[in-house]
């Protein structure tokens, strides 16, 4: 699960939980869960200075789509969304540390599934990771910055690429469009 966002026609945002899943043919797409709406803090429901919940309607409508949702995945989409001193205490707290454990891929298979991956989604990846310009010895180097790209759809892919590309300083996007394009082979 993820969140998405989309332009509405009056010019705010749009929210939504989406998912990606691998259709019957093996091709990754994503499927629409639940509107947001424009303000996803409506969602959240505040226990005093240090607690909160999440709005149960976001739970049934998941459970009513046969998706399992944790508490650790709720929080992760609505992360920018919590109050800031709340937010202070998860991350003291460490329970944002906490990652969800992959299944370990061989050497050959994650050469192969790496070797899938479009040389654009791994250039801006790379920049937007490693802050390199010129990545001519890396793009084809089985990068684990790379891992971010496999067992998504394309939606997914292009949401998290667009929330790291609205974390880049203003001098650091000359060298992004140089470096996604591949300016320095030509």
């Amino acid at each position: 699960m993820y969140l998405a966002r989309n332009l509405n026609n009056n010019g705010e945002w749009n929210f939504f939980i989406r998912e990606s899943y691998q259709d019957d043919k093996g091709i990754w797409r994503s499927r629409q869960l639940f509107d947001l709406g424009v303000d996803p803090s409506k969602y959240i429901h505040y226990l005093g200075k240090s607690g909160y919940y999440f709005d149960e309607t976001i739970l049934e409508e998941l459970s009513k789509k046969g998706v399992k949702c944790t508490q650790d995945d709720l929080e992760e989409i609505f992360w920018l969304f919590l109050d800031p001193d709340i937010k202070r205490i998860i991350e003291d707290f460490g329970s944002r540390s906490r990652r969800k454990k992959r299944k370990r891929l061989t050497r050959t298979k994650r050469k192969e599934l790496f070797k899938k991956l479009h040389p654009f989604d791994k250039r801006r990846i790379c920049f937007l990771r490693l802050g390199q310009i010129n990545m001519d010895a890396l793009i084809d180097q089985p990068l684990s910055c790379y891992r971010v790209l496999l067992f998504k759809s394309r939606d997914e892919i292009e949401q998290m690429i667009s929330q790291m590309e609205g974390r880049l300083r203003p001098w650091e996007r000359r060298g992004y469009l140089y470096a996604i394009f591949d300016i320095p082979s030509y």
